[in-house]
């Protein structure tokens, strides 16, 4: 009868094995490890059913012999073992598909980064096209004004070499009338020297008179003629005198006048020289402006014909930017289907270690159930000769102990949860209370020992025994870790 309950139990345990592959494959998940955990599972179904029926046989009929009683529990060793293996491989498992996902991650933050670097370089070369455009625009406007510029000076340079013509032919009319002037007054100096001489025959005259009118006094009656004929030279020369020195006054006025002439002559001949020579600066400076403005529409074509390819590398690049947009997009989404599978993945992984924690937990039970019969008393003498025997705890004297008694470890542990002495070197920063809350929980108790059920270590998938012991010597504890393998000897032996 248990043997067709088991037999179901196995047909039962099979289907689930199909169910959970299919739904691996389902996800994506490696065929190759799909098929070592299903060739696994099955194994440990394989192995839970023979030796669910060796023990049927040794509890119900007990006709077996020591020799099927040791190979009951070395095959139920192997199902450890084998439960181990499932436990480290999903540990690994767990850790790629971590590091998997966290590298998904990455790599789907990096490419929404790229994403957006794309952007912005879309972003920037549109921009560069508007700033070309507004740089052509104005590039334009500044030919035009260049072309304006250049034809209002070319009339201005116009109209100033026509001021110059000008300014040189009155340059040249201010010269003549300056040697006019000087002519005109070389001309006054000499009708000044006349009127001297006319004032001198004057004085003459006028002493001719003179004389005639003495003449005349002394002749008498006959010298009257005489006399009116002095009298009349005598106003001659009095007349002679005064037109001279009229027209020696108005000479002078016509010479200060002439000077005045002649200074100013001189006075705008001087600026006519200075505008003479402003004008050829002027005209040179509309040169230069000419020649730089013929140079500025070439360094315009020139800017525009660079702007122009700056346009078109820009197209390019845009164009470039476009196709890598629409990778990126593509990556993207590939990457976060990824990311989703690799999810997926890893709650399908949380689920398969719930089965398989649940497993090792059956497995540990039935290790248990066979062997803690056999060695109860011989945990709780050990146990008991711990806490009666002061031991000496120096590594060596500690790993020698260990050894007799088949552990692992044996560690000290003060009132705090720290490592005091250990079998092995271990760090003393380690505080066992921390990471196992029974162990706090049994110092704080009355119990002198206390044994715990089979457990795993989470680091390496092994299967221990773990005994904790009150210290006599203070406040404390002792943790001893059994292996499973010790276990088992000592179950045989027994």
């Amino acid at each position: 009868m248990h043997c067709n309950i088991m037999k179901k139990m196995v047909f039962i345990y099979l289907i689930l094995i199909v169910i959970i592959a299919n739904l691996l494959l389902f996800f994506k998940i490696n065929a190759f490890f799909v098929f070592n955990i299903s060739l696994l599972l099955a194994m440990l179904i394989y192995y839970f059913a023979n030796n669910s029926d060796s023990e049927e046989i040794i509890i119900d009929k007990g006709k077996e012999n020591n020799i099927n009683r040791t190979t009951f529990k070395n095959s139920i060793l192997k199902l450890n073992e084998t439960g181990k293996s499932i436990f480290i491989s999903h540990k690994s498992l767990k850790n790629i598909s971590n590091r998997v996902k966290e590298s998904s991650e990455v790599i789907l933050g990096l490419t929404e980064e790229n994403n957006g670097s794309v952007n912005n370089l879309d972003n920037s070369c549109k921009d560069i096209k508007n700033k070309i455009d507004i740089m052509d625009n104005l590039l334009k406007e500044a030919k035009n004004s260049s072309k304006l510029s250049e034809k209002t000076i070319e009339e201005q340079n116009n109209i100033l070499n026509n001021v110059e013509k000008k300014v040189q032919t009155l340059k040249e009319y201010y010269k003549e009338v300056l040697s006019t002037c000087i002519e005109l007054t070389n001309s006054f100096d000499k009708i000044y020297a006349f009127t001297s001489n006319i004032n001198d025959i004057a004085s003459q005259t006028n002493l001719l008179s003179l004389n005639a009118s003495i003449e005349a006094a002394r002749a008498g009656e006959d010298g009257k003629g005489f006399a009116v004929v002095a009298k009349e030279i005598k106003n001659l020369s009095e007349l002679s005198k005064t037109f001279s020195f009229n027209i020696n006054e108005q000479l002078n006025l016509m010479k200060n006048e002439l000077d005045k002439l002649n200074k100013n002559s001189r006075e705008t001949d001087n600026v006519i020289i200075e505008t003479s020579k402003s004008v050829n600066i002027l005209n040179n400076s509309f040169l230069d402006i000419i020649n730089n403005n013929s140079s500025l529409k070439e360094k315009i074509t020139s800017i525009k014909s660079n702007s122009v390819e700056i346009l078109k590398m820009s197209d390019e690049i845009e164009k470039i930017s476009n196709d890598l947009k629409g990778s990126h997009c593509i990556t993207l989404n590939s990457v976060e289907s990824v990311v989703k599978d690799i999810e997926d993945q890893v709650d399908i992984l949380d689920g398969f270690q719930v089965i398989t924690e649940e497993l090792i937990e059956n497995c540990n039970t039935l290790i248990d159930i066979s062997i803690r019969k056999d060695i109860e008393s011989k945990l709780k003498d050990i146990c008991m000769s711990i806490y009666t025997t002061e031991l000496k705890k120096d590594n060596i004297s500690l790993k020698s102990f260990a050894n007799k008694i088949g552990a692992n470890d044996i560690f000290y542990v003060n009132k705090d949860g720290y490592f005091e002495f250990t079998s092995e070197n271990r760090k003393n920063k380690f505080n066992l209370f921390e990471v196992n809350k029974e162990a706090k929980g049994f110092f704080n108790s009355n119990e002198i020992y206390k044994i715990y059920p089979l457990s795993k270590r989470e680091d390496t998938g092994e299967t221990n025994l773990y005994m904790h012991i009150k210290r006599k010597d203070k406040p404390g504890i002792v943790s001893i870790e059994m292996p499973i393998n010790t276990l088992f000897k000592m179950s045989i032996k027994s």
